[in-house]
């Protein structure tokens, strides 16, 4: 999967090979983003841009005409980033593609870019839900949101998700709903997290409990994973009956 994805950020720069802006006009220049660090964006390879700047660049005052192309531009660092759990947000990792407005065809009219940005999506999201070592930086509910809010669907990953319980898959599933359900079967509200989104994954979740509660059970059973796992497994396994 490493792999696979390295060769699609590979492809992300080929395919976003915009022409370097001259100026900065997507970000307040005058109070958000320092007139130095703005110089440092223009002048540095791009491949070289430390993810600092990029979150002065993503997180500052926005310009109400949004110039795409200047961000386009500056896209495959992002997604680079993004690939390596840097996130490209100083605020909140679900804030690190907020600009990408993927379901807006006047900026998504290339095929070749769509396939591009779907085929990152899809690899990141199968390389997170393989390992755990982005949990120092964010739990997968946070990077499913930071999906929603770049406006890509993501049922369709939820779906994937669905498909492939064990290890590190079904670990996640548990933070998710052990961290963010309560008593009541209701997910919790978040500040960043949009209604509509909880939505739909306390839908997903409560539509599939019976298949959740035997990938549990099949995990328990199999007892490969470590003890401290396995008891969050099991107050897991209780804690679908209530939902």
């Amino acid at each position: 999967m490493e792999t696979k994805l390295k060769n699609i950020i590979t492809k992300v720069y080929k395919v976003f090979n915009y022409t370097r802006p001259q100026n900065i006009n997507n970000v307040c220049t005058a109070c958000c983003l320092d007139i130095n660090d703005a110089r440092l964006l223009l002048t540095t390879e791009l491949k070289l841009i430390p993810v600092e700047l990029i979150c002065d660049y993503n997180d500052g005052a926005q310009a109400y005409n949004y110039d795409m192309v200047e961000f386009k531009y500056f896209l495959p660092r992002y997604l680079e980033l993004i690939s390596e759990y840097e996130f490209t947000s100083a605020v909140d990792v679900s804030l690190s593609l907020k600009n990408l407005n993927f379901n807006n065809r006047t900026y998504w009219s290339t095929n070749e870019e769509v396939q591009c940005i779907n085929e990152f999506f899809l690899a990141f999201f199968e390389k997170c839900l393989e390992t755990d070592v982005y949990n120092n930086e964010a739990q997968l509910i946070e990077i499913i949101n930071m999906f929603y809010l770049a406006s890509i669907d993501v049922q369709p990953y939820l779906e994937i998700w669905l498909q492939d319980l064990s290890n590190f898959s079904i670990i996640h599933l548990e933070q998710l709903i052990t961290n963010n359900f309560n008593y009541r079967g209701k997910i919790r509200t978040n500040s960043f997290i949009d209604s509509d989104l909880n939505s739909i994954i306390e839908n997903w979740i409560i539509a599939n409990k019976k298949t959740i509660t035997t990938a549990i059970e099949n995990q328990i059973m199999a007892t490969n994973l470590k003890e401290e796992q396995l008891q969050r497994l099991s107050y897991l396994y209780d804690t679908m009956n209530y939902l």
